[in-house]
């Protein structure tokens, strides 16, 4: 074994032998699956044989060529055995017994290593042994033995008749059972035919075996079959193909390392792949897997829940029923799979389900009761508005509600239109578990199915005592803020003719004498004069055509103190925001007045939206105003250039056109079914009696805002900045 150098014919091989390890060593991490232990084996042989061919090219010696010779051997001897019990086994399925004859078979190689390495005592393998020098390479020349010829047939019996079992078993298989066995044909055909060729020398390099060489590409070829389709025949019959193709339902078939080896046309639509993209991969790369899925298998004809993940992010969900596919002798070698697509149903499900739970947790209280008018389902907002639970309300009659407010024909009104399809809007005075009378907006529409039989009732409905309440309240401000605005009128007037009489009475008095029986009379005339004329004065400086008790005001501060009370004045349906400036200077105002002012805005703008939603802002600032400023304000006549502090109102409503703009301070006039026009000529006298200017910008469909502007009294120590961030109160 001495005198060994590298030649270059060894690199090919000992590449090869390094395929055959690496692949011997992917199979043994997976020797579970089908098939692996057998390929592993002959993995190792074929390296086995490359190693050893490679190690003896560069040897210099008869001996050292002679021993890896013997090396070479036990390859040689264990390939063909391993290949038929591969073939065997891979046609007839996993777990099948071999035949005895296999264990007298398995002698052979053991007989062949055996006789090889003792050839020097009988020389029946080879008689003579020399080096052949003749270019290309040196090779040993060995003469052939009748034992040599004798284990030539054996391994080329071996090698053909586990080629022509695999053959039989592709033309009983299906489609990619005939792929996968084609690949492994191609791979140990490679290797036979090279060895052909050598033995008839007729190998292109003189003296040179190609066999070990193919193993490589044998490696390759059966390495990237297993690794693709793994190595499972099916060992029960699957029903005809055209019955299978034809089925609704998806048919799967699987092995037990979960990669599909067959499947159908229903399968493959669910997927939506096609079946170059299927086949051999696991299924769970396509199905959602769970352990009820495999417990099913246990129940024959139990369908679980799965979904597929289809390209462009869509799912499908799928029923999967999983039954096991044994062999004759019992064992499990692979799954069928049935499978349903539920997707149509299954979204439905989802929809109606997202719309129960919008009712659960809807604001107005539902009720959804039968033909009969029995209620079957109550929201979570019925009970917290009634006071009934779920358990109390359903099974009976919307008649546990009644108030004995309305009489007979207003129901009879209400039923008129429900038998004849319609939708019915009204108010309901209902009575509380505990008693207590609450008014609610009710929308009530009969149900019908897709064939036009009534299925029953659903009623919205949405507690409105508050809100109407708050009208009521509103609407008796408004008969007084409209006598206040009569009163300021008559007041004015009255104050003029009390000041004459009071100066005439005056002045009667000055002419008589201290004697005189008149002057006691003209005295109580002129105090109660001077009394009439206070009394106009207050009356005047409360609707903003007078003087009032003046003083000064933080606006923010006072806003901060009246935010509860315009909560509760705005509707429900309203979100108030208050932004306010860091600082803003104080003004000189009438607290009553500016709060009567303030009042009138926020319900304004909060009526302006109705019932529809939206956003109130109530702002505060200070902005130096210039004469153009100034100009696009109403008042804006005698108002100078300076520092302002303002108020500004602004709503999401519905907003104004130019020509309602022009008319809303005019007493009087509303644009409203209710109201009483007087608010905005309210705002507009006390802003006038504070010498203040009111500016208006609306956008219609948009909403408005109101500017209030207010002279300042007493800047702040450092000028206020109306582009201060602004600190949310509320919202």
């Amino acid at each position: 074994m001495s005198g060994w150098q590298f030649h270059l014919f060894a690199l090919p091989l000992f590449v090869t032998s390094a395929i055959a390890a690496v692949f011997a060593a992917v199979l043994w991490r997976r020797r579970s699956q089908y098939g692996a232990l057998t390929l592993m084996v002959l993995m190792i042989a074929a390296g086995v044989w490359t190693l050893s061919e490679a190690a003896e090219l560069g040897c210099q010696t008869v001996e050292g060529r002679y021993f890896w010779s013997c090396v070479r051997h036990l390859g040689i001897a264990v390939i063909p055995f391993a290949w038929i019990v591969f073939a065997f086994q891979f046609s007839l399925g996993r777990n099948r017994r071999l035949p005895w004859y296999f264990k007298a078979f398995a002698v052979i190689p053991v007989v062949n290593v055996t006789l090889v390495w003792t050839n020097g005592y009988h020389h029946l393998i080879w008689s003579t042994l020399r080096l052949d020098t003749d270019p290309p390479i040196v090779t040993l020349a060995m003469e052939r033995g009748p034992l040599y010829w004798l284990l030539l047939v054996y391994g080329y019996v071996f090698i053909l008749a586990g080629t022509i079992i695999l053959v039989r078993a592709a033309l009983r298989s299906h489609r990619i059972y005939r792929k996968q066995t084609l690949f492994l044909l191609l791979g140990a055909l490679m290797p036979l035919a090279a060895n052909v060729v050598f033995q008839m020398r007729l190998s292109p390099i003189p003296h040179m075996d190609l066999t070990p060489l193919s193993f490589g590409f044998a490696a390759l070829v059966i390495g990237w079959n297993f690794l693709r389709y793994g190595l499972l025949l099916p060992p029960v019959p699957v029903a005809k193909d055209q019955v299978i193709e034809s089925m609704k339902d998806g048919v799967i078939v699987f092995d037990p390392g979960h990669q599909i080896l067959d499947l159908n046309e229903a399968a493959r639509a669910m997927l939506g792949k096609n079946e170059s993209e299927i086949l051999g991969r696991p299924v769970t790369d396509f199905l959602a897997f769970s352990q009820a899925l495999f417990d099913a298998s246990m129940h024959p004809g139990k369908f679980v829940d799965t979904n597929v993940q289809m390209d462009g992010g869509a799912t499908r969900y799928l029923e999967a029923g999983l039954s096991p596919i044994r062999s004759r002798w019992g064992s499990s070698v692979g799954n069928v799979m049935i499978l349903r697509d539920v997707t149509d149903r299954r979204l439905a499900e989802l929809e109606q389900r997202r719309l129960f739970t919008a009712i659960e947790y809807a604001a107005e209280d539902i009720v959804i009761t039968d033909p009969q008018g029995t209620i079957v389902y109550v929201n979570p907002a019925f009970e917290r508005v009634t006071g009934y639970a779920r358990d109390e309300a359903v099974g009976q009659n919307p008649r546990i509600l009644k108030s004995g407010v309305h009489g007979p024909a207003y129901y009879e009104t209400m039923w008129a239109a429900l038998i004849q399809g319609k939708i019915w809007h009204g108010t309901l005075t209902n009575r509380r578990k505990d008693g207590v009378h609450i008014q609610e907006d009710a929308t009530i529409s009969p149900i019908f199915d897709y064939s036009g039989n009534l299925m029953g009732y659903v009623s919205v409905k949405r507690d409105v005592t508050q809100q109407l309440a708050l009208e009521a309240q509103v609407r008796q401000a408004q008969k007084l803020e409209s006598l206040i605005t009569v009163a300021g009128g008559i007041a004015h007037d009255f104050n003029n003719i009390l000041a004459i009489i009071a100066g005439n009475a005056e002045m009667a008095m000055a002419e008589l004498t201290q004697i005189s029986g008149a002057r006691p009379y003209l005295k109580e005339i002129a105090s109660a004069a001077r009394k009439a004329i206070e009394l106009s004065r207050q009356m005047l400086a409360y609707s903003g055509r007078g003087k009032a008790a003046l003083e000064l005001i933080d606006l923010n501060a006072f806003i901060t103190q009246m935010a509860q009370l315009i909560e509760a004045s705005v509707s429900d349906t309203c979100q108030l925001r208050f932004n306010l400036a860091r600082r803003v200077p104080l003004f000189e105002g009438d607290p009553s007045q500016i709060s009567q002012l303030i009042m009138n805005l926020a319900i304004n703008a909060s009526e302006a939206i109705d019932h529809a939603g939206g956003l109130i802002t109530i702002a505060t600032g200070a902005v130096f105003c210039t004469r153009e400023d100034l100009a696009a304000t109403w008042l804006h006549e005698n108002q100078p250039e300076g520092q302002y502090v303002y108020l500004e109102i602004t709503d999401t409503g519905a907003g104004m056109d130019k020509a309602t703009v022009s008319r809303i301070f005019d007493p009087f006039y509303t644009t409203k079914f209710t109201g009483r026009g007087l608010g905005l000529a309210a705002v507009l006298g006390i802003v006038r009696g504070h010498y203040g200017a009111i500016r208006v910008d609306s956008v219609p469909g948009s909403g408005s805002t109101f500017r209030v502007l207010f002279p300042v009294k007493e800047p702040v120590a450092e000028p206020a900045d109306p582009d201060l961030a602004a600190e949310s109160l509320d919202s």
